[in-house]
């Protein structure tokens, strides 16, 4: 059985420093309303559960991203060492692989392991928002939402300026966290990226976690071109982790999207991950057992809102997903799902509110999942409203579910879909 060491409360001391430059607005009136993204799920207008977060409200209340999201009281989250290293989030008591991360609508989960899921390669600087979705969400995004969903969103910037902190404390910790903005016309651009390192609360628990990102948004004819690139890099001791070893892990991250306004209702955008993993079981005889994994995913999609009345909504879209790993311990392989979805939104029924939904999930050699989903609302008045939701969740089992093996596990390649 693992040991598990209480964490002890570490203290910080932080400055920060802003740099107005010149505050000007990039949004004119003509298109305030329109975002880069066209969400599968329009969350300040559904009947699901949603929790909605600002980061940049208290910039001084918290210095990783783990903190955030304990702010949500249907989030569990376990962390193994100090700012969220090795961190793993479950949604309405699900397990870790039963719930999704997103970075603007993008899947982060890994497809080698569920522990990884938490691995964001964007800094926290970069975050404008968390969104929580609670409750089933494999309708709006496919595999994993089983308990919910949880979307990192980032936001163009409004101004030009330089936001920088730095902060140290016991067991050798030290952070640096920078934010630039510049905002122009039509372009605008903000680079973000964060350095926290510490020797362990304990022997062997040591830890650096680098995030570094780029996003540029661009206004043209068609629409805002949104482009973000994002890179991390965590070397971390990982004793007493998997057991009683000194062990060692470092885990790298890169991240690529581009999405495409075509009109304000419409949009089109792709994603590529890649994630490599190695792990040493003994640090002082590295060779004795160790293992390298790399995974690469991508993620296409096309989706559309359109108003069929006042208060009626339909949004649909098609989405193309792959993965695959390289790895030194489970092999190489790879697969890809194709998926339609659709959902109409009736905001007013009277005081009665309705939304109706499903997605066709096809999956190589893995047949079909379908996953419906009705949700609906009642105001009772001006200030409290019932809510309710039924609906199907899925989860594409992970590499590791499906050729690990070890004395006590047994990978099974005919494993089918969870749901």
């Amino acid at each position: 059985m693992m040991k598990k060491y209480p964490v002890p409360f570490t203290f910080c001391l932080f400055a920060i420093f802003v740099i107005q430059v010149r505050a000007q607005q990039t949004i004119t009136a003509d298109n305030v309303t329109v975002t880069t993204t066209v969400e599968p799920l329009p969350l300040a207008e559904n009947n699901r559960a949603v929790n909605l977060i600002d980061t940049r409200d208290q910039p001084l209340l918290f210095n990783n991203l783990t903190d955030f999201l304990r702010l949500d009281p249907s989030v569990n989250l376990q962390a193994r060492g100090g700012n969220g290293v090795q961190a793993d989030l479950s949604i309405r008591g699900t397990t870790f692989e039963q719930s999704l991360v997103l970075v603007n609508g993008f899947r982060i989960n890994d497809s080698q392991t569920g522990h990884f899921n938490l691995e964001i390669p964007v800094p926290l600087e970069a975050i404008s928002r968390i969104d929580f979705l609670h409750g089933s969400g494999s309708t709006f995004y496919g595999s994993d939402a089983i308990g919910g969903a949880v979307n990192l969103i980032t936001a163009r910037p409004a101004s030009t300026a330089i936001v920088a902190k730095t902060g140290f404390g016991n067991y050798g910790s030290e952070e640096q966290h920078l934010r630039a903005d510049y905002a122009s016309g039509r372009f605008a651009e903000q680079l973000s990226g964060s350095r926290d390192v510490s020797d362990g609360f304990i022997p062997d628990r040591g830890y650096h976690a680098n995030t570094l990102s780029s996003e540029s948004w661009l206004t043209t004819r068609p629409g805002t071109t949104d482009i973000l690139l994002a890179t991390s890099d965590r070397p971390y001791g990982a004793s007493q982790f998997y057991g009683n070893y000194d062990s060692w892990e470092r885990t790298k991250a890169w991240f690529g999207s581009i999405q495409q306004q075509l009109g304000e209702r419409t949009a089109a955008s792709f994603g590529y991950q890649r994630h490599t993993d190695l792990f040493v079981l003994l640090l002082d005889q590295p060779n004795v057992y160790r293992n390298n994994h790399i995974t690469t995913s991508y993620e296409g999609a096309l989706r559309r809102a359109d108003t069929l009345g006042p208060n009626t909504t339909l949004s649909y879209g098609l989405e193309e997903t792959g993965d695959q790993i390289d790895s030194s311990n489970l092999g190489r392989h790879a697969r890809n799902q194709g998926a339609g979805y659709a959902n109409l939104s009736l905001r007013a029924l009277g005081r009665f509110s309705l939304s109706i939904g499903g997605r066709e999930e096809v999956l190589s050699g893995n047949g079909s999942v379908f996953s419906p989903s009705v949700a609906a609302g009642f105001a009772l008045s001006k200030t409290v409203r019932l809510r309710g939701s039924v609906g199907h969740g899925f989860r594409l089992p992970t590499y590791t579910d499906l050729y690990y093996s070890d004395p006590t596990s047994i990978g099974k390649p005919a494993h089918k879909p969870e749901s």
